[in-house]
Formats: structure tokens, sequence, C-alpha cells
């Protein structure tokens, strides 16, 4: 089964969320960056969320749309 979660920021919710989300561990993950391009500054945010799925248990891949055309964007 397919989920979505969409969050702005997760690192304080995470670890009561994944109570919900069954055998989570090692379950893959995409982190979607593209809505951080445009901050400036080193982004310590955005690396602290990424971090916390890491730390409950996530495989992360990073994802960004930015440059891709619309094939390459629904494509699986």
């Amino acid at each position: 089964m397919k989920r979505l979660f969409l969050t702005s920021s997760l690192r304080r919710v995470i670890k009561d969320s994944v109570k919900h989300i069954k055998d989570h561990r090692d379950m893959s993950l995409v982190f979607i960056t593209t809505a951080s391009e445009v901050e400036g500054g080193n982004k310590q945010w955005m690396k602290d969320d990424r971090d916390a799925l890491v730390e409950v248990g996530f495989k992360v891949v990073d994802y960004t749309i930015t440059g891709k055309n619309e094939q390459q964007f629904i494509s699986p």
C-alpha cells in the first residue's frame, strides 16, 4: 500500500507519526528538497528533518523536481 505524508517540518513529530505506520523500518521514503532550493544559509533545518527520518529507520532518497520536464517527473 502506498502512502503520502506531507509536512513542512517533522523533526518534532516523526517519533509519534511512525507509531501509525506498521513496519516502517527500512521503508523507502522520498525526501523532496525542491522547496528548500530558494532558501539561503546552511539549511540546518532541512538536514535535521532528513536526519530524523533516518534515525527512526527510513531509507531516505533525496529528490528535486527542479530542471525536470513533465515526463521525467511522472515516470516511476
